[in-house]
């Protein structure tokens, strides 16, 4: 069960999730904000998407706050999720469950990055360091990391497109970051290194 590595409270004793429930989206935890308030620090400033980004964060507080207090609310609870221990106390005081585990889809990007701190807690490495030695590097994929600045400095890096208010595609440089929770989803790669995992998956299915 996942209380063998992470403190919660929300299951009764013997009806926790496994791992596996996490990783397939079935531990019955609904969706909540949390990811939109750790990236929203790193979209602010983007011209084409911040504006967007802020009203997101803020429909998920009271109605009462306005602009200016709103993000200060948003930063504070930002702080409070940003380590697993932080996320697993938030979501022990206000997650939602949909269903008993291995009863109901539903993606949980909480889950999934919590699943980063396991892999912490039972490898002793940093996660993105375990991903490096056991996945990337015996595949060959060199391009592959979740080190922003490891990308901004490569100077064949992409540039981000978004759609502005008026529908045009526009650059849109910010770069979406979540401090610790990386592993739900922010890993950046090349197509010659996806091809790589394609094939490795593939070999596996096989």
């Amino acid at each position: 069960a996942v209380t063998r590595y992470l403190p919660f409270t929300l299951w009764p004793e013997g009806s926790a999730p496994t791992l596996r429930h996490f990783l397939e989206h079935t531990s019955g935890l609904a969706p909540t904000p949390t990811m939109t308030w750790l990236r929203l620090a790193s979209q602010l400033d983007d011209p084409v998407t911040g504006e967007a980004d802020r009203e997101e964060a803020l429909s998920t507080l009271p109605t009462s706050l306005d602009e200016a207090a709103g993000l200060a609310e948003v930063e504070r609870l930002s702080r409070g999720v940003s380590s697993f221990e932080g996320l697993v106390a938030w979501l022990n005081r206000n997650a939602v469950i949909l269903a008993q585990p291995g009863e109901q889809f539903s993606y949980s990007n909480d889950g999934f990055s919590l699943m980063g701190g396991v892999v912490e807690r039972v490898s002793g490495l940093p996660f993105e360091e375990f991903v490096r030695r056991r996945i990337l590097e015996p595949l060959g994929m060199r391009r592959t990391t979740f080190s922003l600045e490891e990308v901004l400095a490569d100077g064949n890096h992409s540039t981000l497109y978004a759609p502005g208010p008026d529908g045009a595609v526009l650059p849109s440089p910010a770069w979406q970051t979540t401090g610790r929770m990386l592993g739900g989803g922010m890993l950046k790669s090349t197509l010659a290194d996806l091809r790589a995992w394609v094939r490795f998956l593939m070999a596996s299915a096989g």
